[in-house]
């Protein structure tokens, strides 16, 4: 189990390799601009969710993009609950 760390839009290469080696049990975390991919686009986010990763977004960077928890297809985290992720995986990849 790891934590890998996205915040990057897809627009940047090295978030789509990352998405890519996300795996079940791992922790996917999107903050900065890497919230962008919380909204289901690009559909590869799909992906993930279905390999049995557990994904959130940092609600302050969502919200600070024009966006709301309705508008989020993976559930919102705070700056304190990633903290709890860092510290419960051994492993993290950003």
């Amino acid at each position: 189990m790891a934590m890998i760390l996205i915040k990057y839009s897809d627009e940047n290469p090295i978030s789509m390799d990352l998405l890519d080696i996300a795996k079940e049990g791992d922790e996917v975390v999107l903050i900065q601009d890497g919230v962008l991919f919380a909204l289901g686009e690009p559909p590869k986010i799909y992906e993930v969710l279905g390999r049995g990763a557990r994904v959130y977004a940092v609600r302050e960077d969502l919200e600070a993009r024009g966006y709301e928890e309705e508008d989020s297809i993976v559930p919102f985290i705070s700056y304190d609950e990633l903290i709890e992720i860092v510290e419960r995986n051994e492993k993290s990849i950003g």
